[in-house]
């Protein structure tokens, strides 16, 4: 999961109903990984994407996996698995949904228009599903 942080007098302010619902996946005691950098331009379009899918996720009561996958399904890039089926020249994974076997496309990998045709499609899964983006869209 990847939390937005804001620099504020010395502090680094979470969200925190995005803070509570990560800490309630596990256990008092746990061991974590922070690593903590700058929001910058060249990974912003992917932890904006990574954002709008974990909001999609929580709302429609998805885990963020499966979240990812319907909507790379839906405005990503994947191939169907058929007898023609031959491995792109692109990283990814199989995975089934509804009812088809998919090659998706690693976001690693994909273009800045794949990526941006994704990101667009995410925000209006979250619109139409009538779930709040705004704080997300308006750059706060």
């Amino acid at each position: 999961m990847i939390l937005r942080a804001v620099l504020r007098n010395g502090h680094l302010d979470v969200d925190p109903e995005e803070l509570a619902e990560y800490k309630s996946l596990y256990e008092d005691g746990s061991i974590h990984r922070m690593i903590l950098e700058p929001w910058g331009d060249k990974e912003g379009a992917f932890r904006y994407f990574h954002l709008l899918r974990d909001r999609y996720a929580k709302a429609m009561g998805y885990s963020t996996e499966y979240a990812k996958a319907e909507l790379k399904y839906s405005y990503g890039i994947y191939i169907v698995h058929d007898g023609s089926f031959s491995p792109p020249p692109w990283e990814g994974k199989f995975i089934e949904l509804y009812n088809n076997y998919v090659f998706l496309k690693s976001t690693r990998v994909y273009t800045k228009g794949e990526l941006i045709n994704l990101i667009m499609g995410t925000q209006i899964a979250c619109i139409e599903n009538q779930i709040d983006i705004s704080d997300l869209m308006g750059g706060s």
